[in-house]
């Protein structure tokens, strides 16, 4: 995951140093953003969409050009396991039922394979475009019992121009937490006596699947030739 992270990141920074900036009529975007979050971890081993709760929040796109983006989450969510919904085997038969309620502010780079615009025809733009993004986040634990760590977020997501000045998109985003203590109980707090001495290893992952409404905003300065 780690490799994967880096590697995605180097190819997002790559495209954007060398693509000549293009036009875009509007610098940011904002709106809301909903959907589902899960968990994977000692009580629950990689099963997709198992034990899904609630993520909700606001997210803030800036738009360099046509293909590449900064985008900021501000996210409140929370997670849930349950070991008996697992094939994972805990020690002595344990069986281990929780919720973990958190905040996820992140960063990420985000690469469109099309150029995304309803404008610009010239361009070749297209009103949708799927995209990959990774970037570097924080994760704030406030229940049962308070914990902040970093998260490397990596995804796919789908956009479409709906109107001018309104889009709409998804997003599917695997959160490679560096901790293990994601669940915070003493009985999942490395259950196994793994100590590989690396934060990549034995670290738990939430997952989002949300959708999100974004208005466009701020008009960039036009660099028109006087003469």
């Amino acid at each position: 995951m780690k490799s994967i992270a880096i590697k995605s990141l180097l190819l997002i920074l790559s495209v954007y140093t060398f693509e000549t900036i293009s036009a875009q009529e509007y610098k940011y975007e904002i709106g809301p953003t909903a959907g589902a979050s899960y968990y994977s971890g000692d009580a629950n081993n990689m099963a997709l969409f198992t034990s899904p709760e609630w993520v909700k929040g606001i997210s803030i796109r800036r738009n360099f050009n046509l293909r590449t983006a900064l985008k900021v989450d501000l996210l409140k969510g929370d997670v849930s396991g349950d070991s008996q919904l697992s094939s994972n085997v805990l020690p002595s038969n344990n069986s281990i039922k929780f919720k973990t309620s958190f905040y996820d502010f992140n960063a990420h780079l985000e690469y469109s394979f099309f150029s995304y615009s309803d404008s610009f025809k010239y361009k070749e733009t297209r009103r949708f475009t799927p995209y990959i993004f990774t970037g570097f986040g924080a994760t704030v634990v406030t229940a049962p019992s308070n914990m902040t760590r970093l998260n490397i977020p990596v995804g796919i997501g789908l956009k479409y121009k709906l109107f001018h000045r309104v889009n709409i998109g998804s997003e599917l985003s695997f959160n490679l937490l560096l901790s293990d203590r994601l669940e915070r109980t003493a009985e999942l707090d490395s259950p196994y006596n793994i100590n590989s001495g690396s934060n990549f290893k034995n670290t738990d992952l939430y997952s989002y699947i949300k959708c999100y409404i974004t208005f466009d905003i701020i008009k960039p300065k036009c660099k028109c030739n006087k003469n």
